[in-house]
């Protein structure tokens, strides 16, 4: 049997055991349907298959670094002010016409999301953390939907929409705890409920609300004999925003990762292979432990461009990301990112809300830089001053972080 056929199987295999592995169930409302009743043709979209597994298993020294994939590079100095205050840690940049959206986080939460225009020269504070009716206690995550002009954070039960079209802020209570909420382009917010509840109970797995923070459609997760049922809080899925203003689902309960445009449209979009290295179904959890160091878990990053996914994944208490190129369908670097640590202590290289790569700098120094979003075939990163200042005039060790912009189209 040729290689091509036995991809064909495997993925037909992967598909068809994801869906019985996963069940989902509607209970009292005609919109609570199983992802199983969604129609989709599995043929007529691309499905990539990635063997994590293997990469995994035959992972040598890596020396790839992201220069080889740039056009060209340009860093941008964003303006240090009282007001604007910047670190590298959990770094998140979006781009809307000419102006930058950026925030940092402290052990995970937000402190604001910034305004900077296209020279790095700071404008406001778009969201800030507080109680008025255009703050948010805690901004625990935000995502821009680019077709729409919006942008929507939250906190873990409130959310914010703001448009960039009004120049309007709304609020609204959620009255349940959500986790990584994200705008899908037709204006819809995809969310995933707090587990509450064991034994048979249904477990809202995805909500869908509208713009007032109404749920109009919920999938739900029949979990009961199959599955331990770990603390409460455990999330069992991961949203990741898409270049394309989608969102793809990860179920970590098999391999399969879903493309979401909407809450009638979601389709397999890839197959994670994670073979004889994916948690046994009894242990089932996203957090890597002693017990479980011989098992690969993905870590909520996958970043994708037209070309191009970036996969982070840790395996044997390590951290790599996976650089996989979409038309060829073959990995073309497996960077390792050295020792992981479950600590608030967090580095560039390790940024769990991006994925990372190694830049040659023009000194002739290999860095570890956190690969955090992607625009208009470009790629975003960041470098603390004290990075920048051995390579780049003007800058001084106490001033904010650098902005580095990776054209790769």
């Amino acid at each position: 049997m040729n290689n091509l056929s036995t991809f064909y199987i495997m993925r037909k295999t992967i598909l068809f055991s994801g869906c019985i592995v996963i069940l989902f169930s509607g209970c009292g409302n005609r919109n609570n349907r199983q992802l199983s009743q969604i129609n989709y043709s599995a043929d007529s979209d691309k499905i990539y298959y990635i063997d994590i597994e293997q990469i995994a298993k035959n992972t040598k020294a890596d020396t790839f670094t992201i220069n080889s994939l740039a056009k060209n590079i340009t860093f941008i100095p964003l303006e240090t002010t009282n007001e604007s205050l910047l670190s590298t840690q959990f770094f998140k940049v979006a781009k809307i016409k000419e102006r930058y959206y950026i925030s940092w986080s402290r052990d995970r939460i937000k402190n604001s999301i910034m305004e900077f225009d296209s020279n790095g020269r700071f404008i406001a504070n778009l969201i800030q953390r507080g109680q008025g009716p255009q703050e948010l206690p805690m901004i625990i995550f935000w995502s821009i939907n680019r077709n729409a002009q919006l942008l929507c954070a939250s906190s873990f039960n409130q959310i914010l929409f703001h448009s960039f079209e009004t120049n309007t802020t709304k609020k609204y209570n959620f009255g349940v705890s959500t986790f990584y909420p994200c705008l899908l382009n037709d204006g819809t917010v995809v969310d995933q409920p707090s587990f509450e509840g064991t034994g048979d109970t249904l477990v809202p797995y995805l909500h869908f609300r509208n713009q007032a923070g109404e749920i109009i459609h919920t999938l739900l997760n029949q979990i009961g004999h199959t599955y331990d049922i770990p603390d409460a809080g455990v999330v069992f899925s991961q949203l990741y925003p898409s270049y394309t203003g989608d969102v793809l689902f990860q179920d970590i309960f098999n391999d399969t990762i879903y493309c979401i445009k909407s809450k009638d449209d979601i389709k397999p979009y890839i197959i994670l292979n994670r073979g004889s290295k994916a948690p046994t179904i009894k242990k089932i959890s996203n957090q890597t432990t002693r017990n479980q160091d011989d098992y690969i878990t993905i870590h909520r990053v996958i970043l994708e461009t037209p070309k191009y996914f970036f996969i982070k994944y840790r395996y044997r208490n390590m951290e790599y990301c996976v650089i996989w190129n979409k038309q060829a369908s073959t990995f073309i670097a497996n960077i390792n990112g050295g020792h992981f640590k479950e600590t608030t202590d967090v580095t560039a290289s390790t940024n769990d809300e991006s994925g990372f790569a190694k830049y040659l700098t023009p000194t002739g120094e290999v860095l570890f830089i956190p690969i955090v979003s992607y625009f208009d075939g470009k790629l975003y990163s960041v470098l603390d001053a004290e990075q920048a200042m051995e390579f780049l005039p003007d800058i001084n060790e106490d001033d904010n972080p650098v902005l580095m912009i990776i054209d790769i189209e």
